[in-house]
């Protein structure tokens, strides 16, 4: 599948039509397409459907998917200018695919070093490390049947201790780690789209006890804590959103 199928024109189409919905404030959120405005992948298509990408751009619907989750969950400055740098970014003629591998391994790293800085119990804490280096090597290529098995024992025994230290994790974590872990889980979960799905029973096992570990942590939030945890949560997807355009552009 190659970008744009191949053609300058057809990359500069796109990019122009995006550039006349916003001069015409018709770039929106929380709608697809109205019939003349609409969010970023209905401004691009005329239509809100992920899997027109490849018959009209050339693009996987995967890539479509993660453009609408950023455009819709980005920070309002992060916003004004992320379909136009997004569509620029991808060079004519290029299959994206590798794109996916590289940026989940950029995900799955960032929260890492969030589950790290965690005062939560040390064996909990290397569990869930240890069921995330698991999945990142599944996108470096690295993956085997024994790695396999052994993500899936690494990502029960994360789950099974993530249940039981959940009240440890609740009164240590405070309004940094609920921050922390419902932007690694949302982030992770918007960027993976359909290929979260191919991860396999690790990573599912793994992103399960993720959510109990944030589920524990927001039980104890006020309003304040879920208005950081907002801003914090836009922080991340507008840092996907830039390391999303820098792969693209590569």
């Amino acid at each position: 599948m190659q970008a744009y199928h191949g053609s300058e024109e057809t990359k500069q189409f796109f990019i122009e039509r995006m550039q006349s919905h916003i001069d015409a404030d018709e770039l929106i959120t929380g709608d697809g397409w109205l019939g003349s405005k609409g969010c970023s992948v209905g401004c691009l298509f005329h239509k809100y459907d992920h899997s027109l990408g490849a018959e009209l751009m050339g693009t996987p619907e995967w890539l479509h998917r993660l453009q609408d989750t950023i455009h819709e969950s980005c920070s309002d400055e992060f916003r004004k200018t992320f379909s136009i740098r997004f569509l620029e970014s991808i060079p004519v003629g290029k299959n994206v695919d590798s794109v996916k591998s590289h940026l989940l391994v950029f995900i799955l790293e960032r929260n890492k070093d969030r589950v790290s800085a965690l005062d939560i119990d040390v064996d909990l804490k290397k569990q869930v490390i240890d069921a995330i280096d698991l999945s990142i090597i599944l996108y470096t290529n690295e993956w085997s049947e024994s790695a396999a098995r052994s993500a899936r024992s690494a990502a029960e025994s994360a789950e099974s201790a993530a249940r039981s230290a959940a009240w440890e994790a609740e009164s240590a974590a405070g309004s940094a780690a609920r921050s922390a872990a419902r932007s690694a889980e949302s982030a992770a979960e918007s960027a993976a789209g359909s290929a979260a799905r191919s991860a396999g029973s690790a990573a599912r096992s793994a992103g399960s006890a993720a959510r109990s570990a944030a589920s524990a942590a927001e039980s104890a939030a006020g309003s304040a804590a879920r208005s950081a945890e907002s801003a914090a949560r836009e922080n991340e997807i507008d840092l996907i959103g830039n390391k999303l355009i820098e792969l693209l552009a590569e």
